[in-house]
């Protein structure tokens, strides 16, 4: 069993001073009176000095590792203040035309808009106390996987097998450079649905294999029929040809151990003959002995059930998908 959320580094980007770092590219860098600079003679009491503010000087803390930006895709961050006692932030873009800034509730939303190093500032009372550098690049590929929840992902799609009125299911689209190196960007593809397969809301309590930290897209579909799905950015595109199956030909149950002590992540992966990776399963679950767990589905339904429990001895796990049947047994440690 694995873990499958990485425990994310925090990047501090934070001047111990009021530094004022010229040439960077900003071009609108206070001076004087506005920036709280008192003047020749550095006096605080005289002389038309400006006494400091408390916490004018107060850093900030990104939550995000990832530096690296697709042009057209959006990177959502929290942003947390480096002390309680802090003057408001306010954000802004070293080079507005290669990176957009959005202050959220949370933190900020960063956006690709051209080629280049830029980087998304933190500012008090007119001062930069921090930065968190970016690259944007054009996305020079794109590849589509079926998750398959915390236990990992099928190989690039070209094509997929769905059972037609089935669970919805999650696609996961990722970004590289011309070089292939992954990128980070929310909606820098576009994406096309053609026949029997469609787009749904996002999956309530829907997990994912974040173990190896690249970055990618999530795109909640469902499928009623063949189709085809498309995602096209920077003018490279990349399809998926959905067809039809009835039942699968292979199914695998896996148990991945989550962060959370207690909890785990039950899945269910299928395919169709020739290893076509099977979509649309909806998998009736039955757990030996039914005390084991207490059982969280998602909301629609997917291969994916959430258990919460600490269980003793062997558990059988059940999944049974269009008659076909495949069980897996654990045994968990007695105390």
């Amino acid at each position: 069993m694995k873990h499958f959320w990485p425990f994310a580094a925090l990047f501090v980007f934070a001047a111990a001073g009021c530094v004022d770092e010229s040439g960077d590219g900003t071009g609108d860098l206070p001076s004087g009176d506005e920036a709280g600079d008192s003047g020749e003679g550095g006096g605080g009491d005289g002389g038309g000095g400006v006494v400091a503010t408390e916490g004018c000087d107060t850093g900030a803390t990104f939550e995000s590792e990832l530096h690296r930006l697709a042009r057209g895709g959006t990177l959502e961050m929290e942003i947390e203040d480096a002390a309680l006692k802090s003057q408001p932030r306010v954000l802004r873009s070293s080079a507005p035309e290669i990176l957009r800034v959005a202050q959220t509730g949370a933190g900020a939303a960063i956006t690709g808009v051209a080629p280049g190093a830029a980087a998304l500032e933190v500012w008090r009372c007119s001062r930069k106390v921090a930065s968190y550098p970016v690259t944007v690049a054009e996305v020079g590929s794109v590849e589509v996987r079926l998750s398959y929840g915390a236990a990992g992902r099928s190989a690039p799609l070209g094509a997929l097998a769905g059972i037609a009125g089935g669970t919805a299911d999650q696609l996961e689209l990722t970004y590289f450079d011309a070089q292939h190196e992954p990128l980070a960007g929310r909606g820098a593809a576009d994406l096309q649905f053609e026949g029997g397969i469609r787009p749904v809301p996002t999956i309530n309590l829907g997990l994912f294999d974040h173990a190896d930290g690249i970055p990618r897209e999530y795109v909640a579909v469902a499928i009623d029929g063949a189709g085809r799905f498309t995602a096209t950015a920077s003018g490279h595109e990349a399809a998926v040809d959905v067809t039809v199956a009835q039942t699968p030909d292979a199914l695998e149950v896996k148990l991945v151990e989550l962060p959370l002590a207690g909890a785990f992540a039950l899945e269910v992966l299928g395919e169709v003959a020739g290893g076509l990776p099977l979509a649309g399963m909806a998998p009736e679950f039955t757990i030996t002995p039914a005390d084991a767990f207490t059982q969280l589905p998602t909301e629609p339904r997917t291969s994916q059930l959430v258990l919460i429990g600490q269980p003793r001895g062997p558990v059988t796990f059940t999944a049974k998908v269009a008659g076909v049947t495949k069980t897996l047994t654990v045994t968990f440690p007695e105390m």
